[in-house]
């Protein structure tokens, strides 16, 4: 069972759910119009979960969510956040899995040696060109996950993103929308699954 904790970073407290299990650990970054509990409510953590591997999933300041003490868009923030909860799981090596907004930080922490992988859903850099030049140098692996009914971000915007990662595939989910976790759960959940299971092999 996940427990939820209070991670802090840079004057700011928010909550986070974990659960301690094996590594490489995965942390999941939700978008801006969600909060962490996205994660639960959708069933995403099961993949991790049956697999036996850590997972942290904290609310992020950076958006819509109720539980931290403020919000910002401060990225040293944001990661900071981000990394303390990852610690609270007890995650050293982690895949980040990150939706939307949450894709953006997914790439800043990217370049850390202790993350195996990236998943980015329905990512949404937008206009932020130090995102887009440090997907350039990205060396690990990333999964892009796309619902071919996204109207936030468009088909055309996901293969720039695609061409710009040294080591990217995508997978695309038909019937989805920009929220593939909630709009297909049992499918994305697979998806999350088969890629983590390449590294725990």
């Amino acid at each position: 069972m996940p427990l939820e904790v209070v991670v802090g970073g840079n004057g700011v407290e928010c909550r986070a759910l974990v659960e301690r299990g094996r590594n490489p650990g995965v942390l999941f970054l939700h978008g801006y119009s969600f909060r962490y509990t996205v994660w639960t409510e959708t069933g995403a953590v099961e993949a991790p979960a049956s697999l036996g591997l850590s997972w942290a999933a904290p609310d992020m300041p950076y958006g819509r969510s109720t539980s931290c003490t403020s919000r910002t868009s401060r990225i040293d923030v944001n990661l900071a956040v981000a990394g303390e909860a990852a610690r609270r799981a007890g995650i050293e090596q982690a895949v980040v899995v990150g939706a939307s907004l949450g894709a953006r930080y997914a790439v800043y922490l990217a370049h850390s040696a202790s993350v195996k992988g990236l998943v980015l859903v329905g990512p949404a850099l937008g206009r932020d060109e130090r995102a887009w030049e440090l997907a350039r140098s990205v060396r690990a692996p990333v999964l892009i996950v796309w619902g071919d009914r996204d109207r936030v971000v468009r088909r055309g915007a996901v293969e720039k993103l695609l061409n710009v990662f040294p080591n990217a595939r995508l997978e695309v989910v038909e019937g989805a929308g920009h929220v593939v976790q909630r709009d297909s759960p049992e499918a994305f959940r697979e998806i999350l699954r088969k890629f983590l299971e390449e590294f725990t092999a």
